[in-house]
């Protein structure tokens, strides 16, 4: 398999891998919301795993565009 391949490939894992993180950090964000009822602590724990999870999405993210500046790189050759 030749690097451009690779890094396509590595790049597209990452970008589902990204969204998928996304998707379950906002589903269990919600869940705790849900369960927590009111207060400032389940707040909190909501806020804070809401911002984790966009720290993690922007980290693959960041991988995925790596990634593919490799394929677009190996690619102008």
């Amino acid at each position: 398999m030749s690097l451009q391949r690779k890094a396509k490939f590595v790049a597209r894992v990452f970008d589902i891998l990204g969204w998928v993180i996304l998707a379950l950090g906002t589903l269990a964000s919600l869940a705790v919301a849900a369960e927590s009822g009111e207060g400032g602590e389940a707040i909190f724990i909501v806020l804070f795993g809401l911002a984790y999870t966009i720290i993690m999405w922007a980290w693959v993210t960041l991988a995925a565009v790596i990634a593919g500046y490799v394929e677009h790189k190996v690619s102008d050759d």
